[in-house]
């Protein structure tokens, strides 16, 4: 498997080579394409005797370091777009939650206050990633991971709060009560009809 890793190198810089000429300079593909060639070279030159998976383990790693940067940032260039705008989206579905419950009897306001700073953190979280990655030319290292943007914006998904079906306030409650009343006064008369 290691000799072709050289070549999977090049056939991935040919595949995203208009993506690629957007996330590196023509250095940086220089460079990376540079240590690919010096790692074919490399194992021409292995003596039998050195061989080792940890050897080539070690080559395999210094080898991709560049190579995988730029495909990273071709990934990241075709996922941010879409990642940042489910980010925003979450985050004003977290908002629009966080109001639904303000009044809800079940919830406390610790649980509330819990809630509303998970959000906010989140929110602030992606704000300032996204402005830093504004600063940022498409040949440097981005300034977050698509996922690890859409995970943040996720984070307060797993609160209770957020994801329990809870009641609502005084006035939902009754009514909810009054709706069950209502349906088992007609199961009852409907049953009653049957047997009749």
């Amino acid at each position: 498997p290691i000799p072709c890793v050289p070549w999977s190198l090049r056939r991935a810089a040919s595949i995203n080579a208009e993506y690629i000429g957007k996330v590196a300079t023509k250095e940086q593909i220089q460079d990376a394409l540079q240590e690919v060639k010096e790692a074919e070279d490399w194992l021409w030159d292995v003596e039998p005797e050195e061989e080792s998976a940890k050897l080539f383990r070690d080559k395999l790693k210094t080898t991709r370091k560049k190579a995988d940067d730029i495909l990273v940032r071709v990934v990241e260039l075709g996922e941010r777009a879409e990642a940042i705008k489910k980010a925003l989206a979450n985050i004003k579905r977290g908002k629009a939650a966080a109001l639904k419950i303000k009044n809800r009897t079940a919830i406390t306001d610790e649980e509330r206050s819990k809630l509303n700073n998970e959000i906010q953190s989140a929110e602030k979280w992606i704000l300032e990633k996204i402005e830093q990655q504004e600063k940022l030319s498409l040949t440097e290292k981005p300034a977050f991971k698509s996922a690890e943007l859409v995970k943040w914006s996720e984070s307060f998904f797993e609160i209770p709060e957020f994801t329990c079906k809870t009641k609502g306030t005084a006035e939902e409650e009754e009514e909810e009560k009054r709706k069950k009343y209502r349906l088992r006064g007609r199961s009852s008369e409907t049953a009653k009809a049957h047997r009749g």
